[in-house]
């Protein structure tokens, strides 16, 4: 049987919540959700654990609900699986993040080469300029670029 356990603190620990989950008999798995930070993962403040058999499981879910852990009241339930509707607006919603993603993904991508291209004509702007070179064209700033290298300062 699939529990889940809610208001947890957020310094709770796997290992805590499945020690909290064996004194009332077996536990398969015990997971808390996490998400992703900066400076590595952080505790949704709720789990998850499996109880194979299901009086056990049971009689936890009776000794658990509105018991303090670790400073907290926890709130214990049976899981309830998501609906149709909630899975389609979740993989609506993780369409939209894709193409989102993408969309900022290309918009980074022309910026940086808007940026390389006027790196390079501020860089071989005085040798373009000189006498007897070529002035404008984009085969000519390419050729200038292999001829001189981009990242020299010509000035």
């Amino acid at each position: 049987m699939n529990i889940f356990v809610g208001n947890l603190s957020f310094t709770v620990t796997q290992e805590d919540l499945k020690a909290l989950f064996e004194g009332f008999g077996n536990v398969a798995s015990a997971v808390i959700v996490t998400r992703k930070e900066k400076n590595g993962f952080k505790s949704r403040g709720f789990g998850f654990v499996e109880m194979p058999d299901e009086k056990q499981a049971l009689d936890a879910l009776s000794s658990l609900e509105g018991r303090e852990f670790m400073g907290r009241v926890i709130d214990v339930n049976e899981t309830r699986p998501k609906t149709a509707a909630q899975r389609k607006n979740e993989l609506i919603r993780r369409k939209e993040l894709k193409a989102n993603s993408k969309a900022s993904a290309m918009a980074m991508a022309r910026k940086n080469s808007m940026a390389e291209k006027e790196k390079a004509k501020t860089l071989l702007g005085p040798i373009v300029r000189q006498p007897g070179r070529y002035k404008g064209g984009r085969r000519t700033i390419s050729y200038m670029k292999k001829r001189y290298g981009l990242g020299v300062d010509k000035q």
